[in-house]
């Protein structure tokens, strides 16, 4: 026999489904607005030519390889078919995240080298292998929901901690990026237009 959920039952799974929504979106907004928004910025703003190094390929091969190797570490011997679909699927979408990226770092004018590696071999991985732990992490911590994967406390805290500090980091490291010229100089075309830089594309 179906029974009828209370009304305290009820706002309590709209409560949830609220803070699910909420838990959802918010990183992406925050990741979005303080690492991905400033470059795509500056992109519109500046339009420099296209152009790719070597260094640039070596943060492709790191971006794929890099967590594909961290991942094979953890995957126990019955979620070997898991894991190569998750590398299959990451070869066929990695080059055009990587791609897309390099393409608007050259439209910012980031033309310094390790402004670059930094970015494509880092920030660009922790920001798209990263996203969605941290958002079940932030569910899982904040919500009574048991998270697929198994990890349980203290590590929730510590690594949302962990993801938190990182994601900041990064943040502020693009900001000075996209501010700063090869010479770690602000580049004259931008010094009388720094506040158009800033509001372009909005």
């Amino acid at each position: 026999m179906m029974t009828i959920p209370t009304f305290q039952e009820v706002l309590w799974g709209l409560a949830a489904l609220v803070g699910v929504i909420a838990l959802s979106f918010a990183p992406v907004l925050w990741l979005s607005t303080s690492i991905l928004a400033p470059i795509d910025k500056a992109a519109k703003f500046r339009k420099a030519a296209v152009g790719f190094s070597i260094g640039d390929f070596l943060c492709l091969f790191l971006a794929i390889q890099l967590p594909l190797t961290a991942i094979y570490q953890f995957v126990r011997e019955s979620g070997r078919e898991a894991y190569w679909g998750f590398t299959t699927l990451t070869w066929l979408v990695a080059p055009f995240i990587w791609f897309a990226c390099a393409h608007t770092l050259s439209r910012a004018q980031i033309t310094n080298s390790w402004h670059r590696i930094v970015f494509l071999g880092l920030i660009m991985p922790l920001v798209y292998y990263g996203l969605i732990p941290f958002i079940l992490l932030g569910i899982g911590l904040f919500l009574p929901v048991k998270l697929p994967f198994g990890l349980e406390l203290p590590w929730m805290p510590l690594t949302w901690l962990t993801l938190v500090a990182l994601f900041f980091i990064s943040g502020r490291y693009v900001k000075r990026m996209v501010k700063a010229n090869p010479d770690g100089e602000l580049p004259l075309a931008d010094e009388a237009h720094e506040p158009e830089l800033f509001s372009a594309a909005m």
